[in-house]
């Protein structure tokens, strides 16, 4: 097969959507060569005639969206699906790397979206998987940090019941204390009222002993007035009447 045929065999397979892998195996030539094989036919029917593939392609290039392409070239979801495969499996040497013979993209092109929303080359998949890991890494440090959060506020819970309970009994005690001070307080009143009332009984008693004494007095006086009367009455009846004493 001459070189000629060859390169119009790479173009008849990529004009059936084989994949670059398939191209090179039955043409023998790199992906490099096979690159600019395609990118040569591209560019000389799209001076011509533009197709609607080459036109997707563009639209891919600028970034456009599945929906946005299908709506703007009116053509089917799946042809335009299939369009945005043919263009990132021709656009990234890597993915023509790692793209199976006839697997199918639709997986894969949803990681290969996702990590270019998140402005992640596969040439530095590696450093953002180790990120990642370090993330996972940190989410289950983290995770560890939160259960003991919440074993010490659990702990930090009890040491408050018991303060609370404690405080209820230094309560309780000072007003027992409050009561046996009170009750001591109250019988000791009570003692001094009984002293006080003996104190009053003795004096009491006193008055009495002391009206006695002077109901004796007074009685012995009345006893000698009467005596004396008794004595010094012959005395005065006795003398002459003109006395004047």
């Amino acid at each position: 097969m001459t070189k000629k045929d060859r390169i119009k065999l790479v173009i008849d397979m990529y004009k059936e959507g084989a994949t670059r892998p398939e191209i090179a195996s039955a043409t023998n030539f790199n992906f490099g060569t096979i690159k600019k094989i395609v990118d040569d036919y591209e560019g000389s029917i799209a001076d011509k005639d533009p197709s609607k593939r080459s036109q997707a392609y563009g639209l891919y290039k600028s970034n456009y969206k599945l929906l946005s392409v299908a709506i703007k070239l009116d053509i089917p979801a799946d042809e335009a699906e299939k369009y945005y495969q043919d263009y990132v499996r021709l656009s990234d040497a890597y993915l023509q790397d790692i793209i199976s013979d006839n697997g199918d993209l639709r997986r894969f092109l949803t990681l290969y979206n996702v990590l270019k929303s998140l402005d992640v080359s596969f040439d530095n998949l590696d450093e953002n998987i180790i990120v990642s890991r370090n993330i996972a890494i940190t989410k289950s440090e983290l995770l560890n940090l939160e259960k003991k959060i919440q074993s010490n506020k659990e702990v930090l819970s009890y040491l408050e019941n018991n303060k609370n309970k404690s405080r209820r009994e230094l309560t309780n005690l000072q007003s027992a204390i409050m009561s046996e001070q009170d009750s001591y307080i109250e019988l000791k009143t009570k003692g001094l009222e009984k002293r006080l009332n003996l104190v009053q009984a003795i004096i009491l008693d006193h008055r009495i002993l002391l009206i006695a004494a002077l109901f004796a007095v007074v009685s012995t006086f009345q006893r000698i007035k009467s005596l004396w009367l008794c004595l010094t009455r012959p005395i005065i009846t006795s003398l002459p009447q003109d006395l004047d004493l």
